[in-house]
């Protein structure tokens, strides 16, 4: 696709266009998130400026912008998503947290007007291949930059208390919250993997993402995020297990090997390879004072309907709100204690609603295998950090718009 000027002349592509514009929206919100911004540009306005690019190309392109909306699930999930932002954002407001809702309820809808026009583009366009080469070389390069800039940090990484909470040695490489750090790892590895099965590469290319590996699985120890290795490692078991019944022809086979991945999957979940047990690792984290503090605020508030109120998790974690909540390290948790049982309802609805699609799509596309495993470790990563849907998170702004793709009666990369 190419952007001609009224005399037909090609001078620019919409490939191009979108490649400038969404890895400059995406290394902002990469450097944003991270809590170590420098630049000077507002960072509202990058997200502004890249909404306002897409729609710009397409009114250069057409004269006017024609917004074709069909209603398949993909749609459905936008307006549900939309309406969860615009009630408890603006309507079913607490009184004594009305700042923190609003701003919190901006941050939202600017992210959604982000995902709605990635969506646009790359239907209108085909560049689903574009979206996801871009997303993994915007990480990799923010990775490597880091990398080679605080390349003392690897002195302090100790792979064998990864797990242990005791002895383990974490390091950021300057990027805020070593969290943080694996979140970035687990995306750019994922998006490696699925850019390897889903786009047309050179040989040499392959070769370099194999070399560039090393540095990220380095950063990605070092971070010691048990959230985004064990991620990875349930990828890779529901990729097994969907392989699993396309080889393995003997049902008692398969149940057998189906039950061992099972337990895998138990084990990841409640020992601790360091040596240490899942209650300690509970109590260590923030993740005990949900059940100690912040659920019992919820039921003591009488709100259960509506929530204590929509708010950034920082503002709850801080304890700016007088329920004294704590961290709310659990998306599913923090869904229901700041929206209530609507909130949940509505969020509960877009999880099948992409759970649905993704699973046919894992039955008949490669891609889609692919795909359901991403989905499946982005809900489990959400058992330990409020990242559901959540526009102040990175992970959200790489894996919805492929999602949703994929939730659309028009599915990509049907090999």
């Amino acid at each position: 696709m190419v952007i001609k000027n009224k005399k037909g002349k090609e001078y620019i592509t919409c490939e191009m266009i979108f490649i400038i514009a969404y890895s400059i929206m995406l290394i902002n919100r990469i450097y944003v998130i991270s809590g170590v911004y420098e630049f000077k540009l507002n960072p509202t306005l990058i997200q502004v400026g890249y909404i306002a690019v897409l729609v710009f190309v397409e009114l250069w392109r057409n004269s006017k912008l024609v917004l074709k909306c069909k209603i398949n699930d993909a749609s459905i999930i936008i307006f549900l998503l939309s309406i969860y932002a615009i009630a408890f954002g603006y309507i079913f407001i607490n009184p004594i947290m009305k700042l923190y809702t609003e701003a919190f309820a901006q941050r939202q809808l600017l992210f959604l007007g982000v995902i709605i026009s990635t969506l646009f583009f790359v239907r209108k366009y085909n560049l689903i291949d574009i979206l996801i080469r871009t997303n993994y070389y915007s990480l990799i390069l923010v990775l490597l930059i880091q990398f080679f800039l605080n390349i003392k940090d690897i002195y302090n990484i100790n792979i064998f208390a990864i797990f242990n909470l005791n002895e383990r040695s974490r390091v950021n490489f300057g990027l805020g919250h070593y969290n943080y750090l694996g979140t970035i790892c687990a995306a750019t590895i994922i998006m490696g993997i699925l850019m390897l099965n889903t786009c047309k590469m050179q040989k040499s290319e392959k070769r370099i993402m194999y070399l560039i590996a090393i540095p990220v699985l380095i950063m990605l120890l070092g971070s010691a995020s048990r959230n985004a290795i064990i991620g990875i490692l349930i990828f890779i078991i529901v990729e097994i297990y969907i392989k699993i019944n396309e080889v393995v022809y003997i049902k008692k086979d398969r149940f057998i090997i189906k039950f061992i991945l099972a337990t895998i999957v138990g084990v990841l979940l409640l020992l601790n390879f360091g040596g240490g047990k899942y209650e300690d690792a509970l109590m260590y984290s923030n993740r005990y004072t949900i059940f100690y503090n912040a659920i019992p605020a919820f039921f003591r508030s009488g709100r259960t309907l509506i929530g204590l109120g929509l708010a950034s998790p920082e503002v709850y974690g801080q304890n700016l709100t007088q329920y004294k909540t704590y961290w709310l390290d659990n998306g599913y948790a923090y869904t229901l204690i700041t929206t209530g049982y609507i909130g949940m309802i509505i969020y509960g609805i877009v999880i099948l609603l992409i759970f649905k699609n993704l699973k046919k799509a894992s039955n008949i596309y490669i891609t889609g295998k692919i795909i359901f495993g991403i989905y499946v470790m982005y809900l489990f990563g959400s058992l330990f950090e409020a990242t559901l849907f959540n526009g102040g998170v990175l992970q959200n702004y790489i894996y919805i718009p492929i999602f949703l793709l994929y939730c659309s009666k028009k599915n990509y990369r049907k090999v």
